[in-house]
């Protein structure tokens, strides 16, 4: 099976396949009398459709999906088959039994247990009795389903099936993590639990999370004990220390994969010499929060000799990757960045599928808007729409394709559409059809209700006061607005009651100092670190992030802002730029973007123009409408169909 998913160009290419034979998302079909002749057995043969267990080559094919992920279309198949296809009288096998191949088919999959030919494993399926004994010489199995309800065959094939998806699993008490036992566990007896439910749980996955098994030797699946119960996540980003939003971003997703039955997880990410010699902005490593345990950060250190730096650095993370493809773990993979981070992963998934591994790897490309702008728009402008083509073929790759906005989705399909133009090819089609929207997770609960006498210490340290300043915490760069920050709150009047600060570094932090020079008023902190951001956010009279459009980034989202609206305090200002509007919603002043006059009059109402209750109001409406970012309500939609609530 693993060769035939290759052979289809992935999983997802696989179970188009199956889904079109048992007709998911097809019309329904017309039932053949019996016995068909003629020109009605000649129709039903052009619809190339599943037309019955008619024979052994026919047995194996309801299970299908199982090889690729998808056990909710086999468990759907596989309980049609048994509801609909067999009875008791005359014409109660629905073909040739062959000494017994229909009738022993009915009863694994009665059981919950269909035997893998020629391996040494069983398929785990809903069992269609409550309970069933399987005896062994000496041993005894007893299969226990809970959820389990009787239902005439009436009502089987009609609008109130009985449960039919296995939501968990625990062999002799301990959670079964693959969706097979061994014959070894079969025939050793002992108590197999499973428990039925009569929805898919998409995002919220059972205990049974991992494919069926590709190629299983000596009790080994890809070279992973069976007995072993992992499940690793790999992220590839721009990890702290980088001030981006993609490393929070990355943070989060971790810190929840550790509930959601992910028992390995590793951020894959870039030497630091690499990143300082980048330019990057960096924060201060001692202000740098610890991961929990079970987080690993990898940041593997070049490869060969090249004299193109660059070159070096993506073969060791591609190299790496390889590695965690190759070692048999059942892995999901997301990338943030499409290059270089998808381009790596594609690569290195391609290698370890060639040498006959990585076949239980997921991969996720999630692209911001600065993977469109500076490749894709660039690249079309200077003539060289092959580098755009190959981004977009790259991010399509992936078994999933998301965008950090709906801003971020119409960006990567308007840019397609303009590549398909020149290019004649068919992104833009590909691109509205599969990519989804899954807003970055933000740890809700690092910024709710900060203690008060934490936010008083830390604006007693900065020499602060409550509601005595306006606060720009981000990258200080162009594209965040912070020339036109500085301008407005010079020409405001809310700057005699207030002062600005502007926290953070950035390839433009120079050029703002020089630009502020002379100002008391303006305070910059570059040393400001994950714990005492939320105290000031807290403690400010507003906060400013007027972002606006450059040639080398558009805000897709603003996590700043979500982030400030769960502290507290002072109301947001803000644009209307890129993908901000999802991020605040109806809860910030908004001012067009690069206007100094608009902002200006904006900083005196936040500061000046709103009553302590009117303000009090704004800080309500805007953190619950930032709750709908939480981290684990994000991870669960993002890993969709592997996610497993802890417990």
């Amino acid at each position: 099976m693993a060769a035939r998913i290759e052979l289809a160009g992935g999983g997802c290419e696989f179970v188009a396949m199956p889904d079109a034979f048992f007709g998911f998302g097809r019309p329904p079909v017309r039932q053949l009398g019996r016995p068909p002749f003629g020109g009605e057995y000649g129709a039903g043969m052009t619809l190339d459709r599943f037309e019955g267990l008619n024979n052994e080559p026919d047995i194996e094919a309801p299970y299908a999906h199982r090889y690729a992920g998808r056990t909710d279309r086999a468990a759907e198949i596989v309980h049609t088959a048994l509801a609909c296809q067999f009875g008791t009288g005359p014409d109660g096998l629905p073909g040739n039994d062959d000494s017994g191949a229909l009738s022993s088919w009915y009863v694994s999959a009665s059981l919950g247990l269909f035997p893998v030919a020629g391996q040494n494993a069983f398929l785990v399926n809903a069992p269609a009795f409550a309970n069933a004994q399987l005896r062994f010489g000496g041993n005894e199995l007893l299969i226990e389903t809970t959820g389990h309800r009787e239902a005439p065959l009436a009502q089987e094939a009609g609008t109130c099936p009985p449960p039919r998806f296995v939501h968990t699993a625990t062999l002799n008490g301990k959670p079964l993590d693959a969706g097979f036992i061994s014959g070894n566990d079969v025939s050793g007896g002992g108590l197999l639990r499973i428990e039925l439910g009569p929805n898919r749980r998409r995002g919220r996955r059972s205990s049974v999370r991992r494919r069926s098994p590709t190629v299983i030797e000596g009790g080994r699946l890809g070279g992973v004990a069976m007995s072993q119960r992992i499940r690793r996540l790999v992220i590839v980003v721009r990890a702290d220390p980088v001030i981006c939003g993609h490393s929070g971003e990355a943070r989060n997703l971790a810190e929840v994969a550790l509930t959601r039955g992910f028992d390995d997880v590793r951020l894959l990410t870039w030497p630091l010499p690499a990143l300082q010699a980048a330019g990057l902005p960096l924060k201060p490593l001692d202000s740098i929060l610890p991961y929990s345990a079970g987080i690993t950060v990898e940041r593997p250190e070049p490869v060969g000799d090249y004299r193109v730096p660059d070159g070096r650095y993506t073969l060791g993370l591609t190299s790496r990757l390889y590695e965690l493809f190759t070692d048999g773990v059942p892995t999901v993979c997301i990338s943030m960045y499409l290059t270089p981070h998808a381009n790596v992963t594609v690569e290195a998934l391609r290698g370890a599928r060639a040498s006959g591994s990585g076949f239980d790897v997921t991969t996720i490309a999630k692209a911001v808007g600065s993977d469109i702008t500076n490749i894709v728009r660039t690249s079309i402008d200077q003539g060289r729409p092959g580098a755009a083509a190959f981004l977009l073929a790259t991010f399509l790759a992936n078994d999933r394709c998301v965008a950090v906005s709906h801003y971020t989705r119409d960006l990567i399909v308007e840019s397609a559409h303009r590549v398909d133009r020149i290019c004649g090819t068919r992104f833009a089609e590909e691109c509205a059809a599969r990519v989804t929207i899954s807003y970055p997770p933000i740890d809700t609960g690092a910024y709710l209700d900060p203690d008060p006498v934490r936010v008083d210490e830390a604006l007693r340290r900065r020499g602060l006061e409550r509601d005595g300043y306006l606060l720009f915490l981000s990258r200080v760069t162009l594209a965040k607005g912070i020339d036109d920050l500085i301008a407005a709150y010079r020409a405001s009047a809310g700057r005699e009651r207030v002062r600005l600060v502007v926290a953070g570094t950035g390839p433009e932090l120079d050029q703002m100092r020089a630009l502020a020079a002379g100002d008391e008023r303006i305070v910059f902190l570059t040393d400001v670190g994950d714990e005492e951001k939320p105290l000031l956010m807290n403690g400010c009279a507003a906060f400013a992030l007027p972002s606006k459009p450059r040639p080398e980034f558009v805000e897709t989202f603003g996590i700043a802002l979500v982030e400030k609206m769960l502290a507290g305090g002072g109301p947001v200002i803000t644009t209307t730029t890129g993908g901000i509007p999802e991020s605040v919603g109806d809860t910030a002043i908004e001012v067009a973007a690069g206007e100094p006059a608009g902002l200006a009059a904006a900083i005196d109402h936040a500061v000046l123009g709103m009553t302590a209750d009117e303000r009090r109001t704004a800080s309500r409406r805007a953190r619950e409408y930032a709750l709908r970012f939480d981290r684990v309500a994000v991870f669960d939609g993002l890993i969709e169909d592997h996610a497993v609530p802890a417990g």
